[in-house]
């Protein structure tokens, strides 16, 4: 038997013969890539890789058929990242123009939130613009509705919470209703529970708030399971609605804030679940524009039901350097057991590998919609 010296020996010196191999297989690669170009052809030929692959397991024997699959997989993977995009397309026209477009968010400008004074979509507004104008609409729709009609020029949402996760239904109107994240902003949440003037905690049997404020205050409602929770539009329009109803019964989860604007006595402070409980708020707009301290990119794709199409799609941003920050899956309605895929990665559209990449996506997947280019405190 060999000693373990000799056989690390053996296994460099085989990794030297791999290596000069590869360097071999991208220079013809690069010569292919040419070709495609001269001949105006796709980067992605999904035949040709099916043909190659099912070769290579018959080259490789039952034994190494799957590992020698999986490994000619990344090879190809890391071909198609290098081989250039003949001309920039549609999409990156649109990631240049998004640079061109980065301008000064003005002062005063006119942003939709939702729900009413006292929100933390109207709080959030502050923290993301000068002096802004708000407007407020009921539903989350109605705040997509305002920018794209060009009521307001900014509209924003919540889409993400440290404790509870994302908005979902905001990121599927992200990618139904054509606009695009500018800005964020991370807001501390705190939730208190507000009554009508005299109530008392043991008065109380059901308690209004947003879906994402009820889950993040689970703990509350595990200690107090005679109250019920109800899914309102918003924080501050439960805190609006418990006050106008007037019964020492009903409660809201909201910020205290709003107990002083609607009325209301605080029960419970600070009831949420974490103490750090933060919530991402976003900016849109229904133009794309990317400031030159954006690092943070989204997407919303749809990848082919094949085995290991996850896996090569995240190989490819790794060959490029590029840090994947969120991965999430959410099914598509009209679809039943279809799914899309949210990506949000670290990069700027200004840097040509990410435009590459892009470019290279959007020619090679079934679905891929750029949701915005901003900076992340």
């Amino acid at each position: 038997m060999k000693d373990l010296n000799q056989l690390r020996v053996e296994i460099d010196q085989t990794d030297e013969q791999l290596l000069a191999l590869f360097k071999q297989r991208m220079g013809l690669v690069k010569e292919v890539a040419a070709y495609k170009a001269a001949n105006s052809l796709p980067v992605y030929q999904p035949e040709r890789e099916k043909l190659l692959l099912k070769r290579v397991g018959e080259l490789a024997g039952e034994e190494y058929r799957i590992p020698a699959q999986m490994l000619f997989t990344s090879i190809m993977d890391i071909s198609k990242a290098n081989q250039q995009v003949a001309a920039p397309g549609a999409l990156t026209q649109m990631l240049l123009q998004a640079a061109e477009n980065s301008q000064p968010i003005p002062g005063g400008a006119t942003v939709a939130c939702a729900g009413v004074e006292g929100a933390y979509s109207y709080v959030a507004a502050g923290r993301l613009l000068q002096e802004p104008n708000r407007v407020c609409f009921e539903r989350f729709e109605d705040v997509f509705a305002a920018v794209v009609s060009g009521r307001c020029r900014y509209g924003v949402l919540p889409i993400e919470n440290s404790s509870a996760g994302s908005v979902t239904q905001v990121y599927d109107l992200l990618r139904s209703d054509g606009c695009y994240i500018v800005k964020s902003y991370n807001l501390k949440i705190t939730h208190s529970l507000l009554g009508v003037p005299g109530a008392k905690l043991g008065d109380i049997t059901r308690v209004y708030s947003h879906p994402q404020a009820l889950a993040q205050c689970g703990g509350f409602f595990s200690q107090n399971r005679q109250i019920t929770g109800i899914p309102y539009s918003t924080t501050a329009a439960a805190a609006q609605y418990v006050s106008q109803l007037g019964d020492k019964t009903a409660a809201a989860l909201a910020g205290e804030d709003c107990a002083r604007l609607y009325g209301l006595e605080v029960l419970n402070s600070e009831v949420q679940n974490a103490e750090n409980n933060y919530t991402r708020f976003i900016l849109i707009t229904k133009t794309p524009a990317a400031a030159p301290e954006a690092n943070r990119i989204a997407l919303v794709l749809k990848l082919s039901h094949t085995p290991g199409a996850l896996h090569r799609l995240i190989s490819r941003f790794a060959a490029r350097g590029l840090n994947l920050t969120k991965i999430e899956s959410r099914p598509i309605p009209e679809v039943p057991f279809e799914f899309l895929f949210y990506f949000e990665f670290d990069g700027n559209v200004r840097q040509p590998k990410v435009r590459e990449l892009l470019e290279n996506l959007n020619s090679e997947l079934e679905y891929l919609r750029f949701l915005g280019n901003y900076a992340v405190e």
